[in-house]
This record gives structure tokens, sequence and C-alpha cells, in this order.
């Protein structure tokens, strides 16, 4: 006869295991969730005909696609015209939001400041820290 003792223990074994297997499936979603929004700033031309808008990563900003169509804003491409750059810091950290709204994802400021976090860290310090630092804004 199974006591109620074992049948106790045998519930709160598997009510950990579901935990465990549940943070670890929701950990790897997320992993790939930053991996998908990254690689969207790099190769991303392609995304611009159907965005309205622009988030970059390191200045924080957003901006409207415009700027990209003007003949003397060439130079906001790299990587032989594959790339955008940032029309205001100049960097290539840049992400249409037609990327991310293929997937779900709502381009606003909490977005490019955890990304700033999670693939620049504190660049703003490290900055302020040098001779070398630019006006980003």
């Amino acid at each position: 006869m199974i006591s109620w003792n074992s049948v106790a223990a045998f519930t709160l074994v598997l009510i950990i295991l579901v935990l465990y297997i549940y943070r670890r499936i929701r950990k790897g979603i997320e992993a790939r969730y930053w991996k998908i929004l990254h690689d969207l700033s790099y190769n991303n031309v392609g995304l611009l005909d159907n965005s309205e808008n622009v988030g970059c990563f390191l200045c924080c900003s957003i901006t409207y696609k415009q700027p990209y169509y003007l003949p003397q804003n060439q130079s906001l491409f790299v990587d032989a015209g594959k790339t955008l750059l940032c029309p205001l810091c100049e960097t290539d950290t840049v992400i249409p939001d037609a990327g991310t709204k293929h997937y779900g994802i709502e381009l606003d400021r909490d977005l490019l400041t955890n990304m700033k976090q999670r693939y620049l860290g504190d660049i703003d310090d490290d900055l302020r820290n040098t001779n070398k630092k630019k006006d980003w804004r």
C-alpha cells in the first residue's frame, strides 16, 4: 500500500522537475529573442523599405527612416551598402522596426535601453573616463 508521505514526496519532486524544465525553456526563448534582435542590426538595409522607424541601441534614439533616402546621406551605409548606420551617432547598432514587428516585438526606448545594457554595457561611463569622448546625441 502506498503511503501519503511517498505520494507527497513524489508530487514535490515532480513539481520541482516541472519548474526546472520551465525555467530552462524560458531561458532558451529569452536568449533566442536577444540573438534575433541583435542579428537585425547588420545586413538590414532590405528591411528599410517596410519600416517606418529605426532604433539605435547605442544612443537609444528612434528616428524616421527618411534620412536614409536623402542623396547626401550615402555615408549612412556600411558593408557595401548592406548595413545601416545611425544618423545621430553613426554606429552600426540600428534596428529597423519591420524586423522587430515580424517577430511581434515593439521597437521602443525600453527595448533599446535593454539591448544597450546587454550588448554594450556601460559604454557612456567608458567614454566619460577617456579623452576621446564623442557627443552621441
